[in-house]
């Protein structure tokens, strides 16, 4: 859409675009888009003051006929994704990385293979071809005849965050704004469901959808062999297909490499696809889905919680216990590394943690399979989580924060856009279907991080979101006391359908087994056999040359 002065090419939907069209008396709207909305917007603010304003999920490049620069933004949450390869004397952009393989010289990155190995997939702004960039979450990038600059978004609506509200107050005050989220992102004509897993969050959504949408659906997947404990779908009325996955069908879809463009170390991503598929054949082309609410109201159990928690780091000799203990000869070896990992690092500060726990490769393992030196490993690690921890502390916050919500706010502004985000994306447009986020909403994460550590848990994991919404939900699903996790197929089970892969990236010859520990379990082990096998399998499938 163009007007005198611009020229926008938008995806995504802003929420607040009406609100936006009231503080633009003077302006003449020809139609009732958000797009225009944006574009005249531009108009009258320019660039940066215009994406202050924004609350939605959106990418868009907006070129200025008047400075001859083309601008290139990514929403605060990254939930829409933006690529872009500069050439001279061209620019090319994308939502999608293959559309820009034709232009590429096609050489692999090993600086984007490091990160997706030591933290499961590539961060911005690194993809697997060299000369092809990602548009970080909330990044601004300008490129004109003779300059290229950066920058960050600054939402308008986090100068407000702070205000005080009554502990017993909180419960309904937080319900209200969750409401208030889930209505926002059912403004578009077109039916809506909900992608519901086993968890309170994903249940609260899908309720508050349902009371305003009349015969609404909602989508899951089930492994073949596991048997359901409860039932959300009748608690919560609504009509509910299960999608079965069996193991050997889900790795041998073909097109997975082509869809999603990147690596995951979470292979589990393929039941994303099949929910957005079912979705679309039943006719509701967007999916409502709970991304987002770990990383706000604090889910974050084990290596991620306890470690940090202030009351482990007054022991000052548990240390070197743990490190003396992990040399024990009769431990197996995988108890070994999980007393010696959180003994090496767990005072240190949390961007160094982060690439210590919940990974699969530690990073000296890393970095020495895609023949990067410790110190070119150490600095892109560092770069990339000082980026991610820089834009959390820009979020709203009240006083010091607690080491568990700096840990939570890193993972939501690192992991989240450039893994969770990006594969939610990825499978809905393969089947033409809308992904929805109300828990990354800008208004409610600003009420969310106004509040303290314990405000939020109040005794137990999540405890602020489940007081909010006692009356909502049964208590099975409410108090169910333990988390139930979608368990991806990678096992022992599925050793003849990972065969094909395995021989692929070992006859590639680029990765060296040999700088691998064997201190692993089983599980492990074969998680990490699915990472490599899909690293090159996207390298191959994009023709990279090393």
């Amino acid at each position: 859409m163009g007007s005198d002065r611009f020229i926008l090419a938008y995806s995504g939907e802003v929420y607040n675009h009406r609100e936006i069209r009231r503080e633009l008396p003077e302006a003449r709207f020809v139609g009732n888009s958000d797009t225009e909305t944006i574009l005249r917007a531009l108009e009258h603010w320019g660039v940066q003051e215009t994406l202050r304003r924004l609350n939605g999920i959106y990418a868009f490049a907006v070129w200025d006929r008047l400075v001859r620069g083309l601008t290139l933004a990514r929403d605060p949450m990254g939930i829409k994704p933006l690529c872009y390869l500069h050439r001279e004397p061209a620019l090319y952009f994308a939502s999608e990385l293959k559309a820009l393989g034709r232009y590429s010289e096609k050489r692999f990155s090993r600086q984007a293979a490091f990160p997706h190995l030591a933290l499961g997939f590539v961060p911005s702004p690194y993809t697997l071809a060299k000369d092809t960039h990602k548009v970080g979450s909330g990044e601004v990038v300008t490129f004109g005849s003779s300059f290229a600059a950066s920058g960050w978004i600054h939402p308008r609506v986090w100068a407000n965050a702070g205000a005080g509200v009554a502990a017993q107050d909180l419960p309904a005050w937080l319900k209200s704004k969750v409401e208030s989220a889930v209505e926002r992102q059912l403004l578009s004509d077109v039916p809506a469901g909900a992608a519901l897993s086993v968890g309170i969050d994903p249940s609260i959504v899908a309720a508050l959808a349902a009371w305003r949408i009349p015969r609404m659906a909602s989508f899951s997947v089930r492994p073949a062999w596991v048997t359901p404990q409860t039932n959300e779908d009748t608690e919560l009325g609504l009509e509910h297909p299960k999608i079965e996955v069996r193991p050997q069908g889900v790795l041998e879809e073909e097109g997975f490499p082509d869809r999603i463009g990147e690596p995951f170390s979470e292979p589990g991503f393929p039941a994303e696809f099949l929910i957005a598929r079912a979705g679309a054949a039943r006719g509701f082309p967007v999916l409502l889905t709970s991304r987002g609410a770990n990383e706000v109201f604090l889910d974050y159990e084990g290596d991620s919680s306890v470690p940090l928690s202030p009351k482990h780091t007054r022991w000052l000799l548990l240390d070197p216990a743990l490190l003396g203990a992990s040399r024990l000869p009769f431990l197996p070896a995988h108890r070994r590394r999980t007393l010696r990992v959180p003994g090496e690092g767990w005072r240190k500060p949390v961007t160094e943690w982060r690439s210590m726990v919940n990974v699969l490769f530690l990073p000296h393992e890393a970095s020495r399979l895609v023949d990067l030196s410790r110190e070119e490993a150490r600095a892109l690690l560092e770069e990339v989580s000082s980026s991610a921890a820089e834009r959390g502390g820009a979020a709203p916050a009240t006083g010091s924060l607690h080491p568990v919500k700096s840990y939570a706010r890193l993972d939501l502004f690192l992991e989240v856009p450039d893994h969770h985000n990006l594969r939610l994306d990825q499978a809905g447009m393969a089947a033409s279907v809308e992904a929805q986020v109300p828990f990354e909403n800008l208004e409610l994460i600003e009420e969310a991080f106004s509040l303290r550590y314990d405000q939020l848990i109040q005794g137990r994991l999540k405890g602020l979101l489940e007081a909010a919404f006692q009356d909502l939900l049964a208590p099975e699903i409410l108090h169910r006391t333990r988390k139930q996790i979608f368990q991806a197929p990678v096992s022992t089970r599925l050793a003849r359908p990972l065969r094909a892969w395995v021989e692929m990236y070992e006859r590639s010859g680029l990765w060296n087994r040999a700088a691998l520990s064997g201190d692993l379990n089983l599980i492990r082990e074969t998680y990490r056999t699915w990472s490599l096998a899909f690293l090159e399998a996207c390298r191959q499938h994009q023709g990279l040359e090393v």
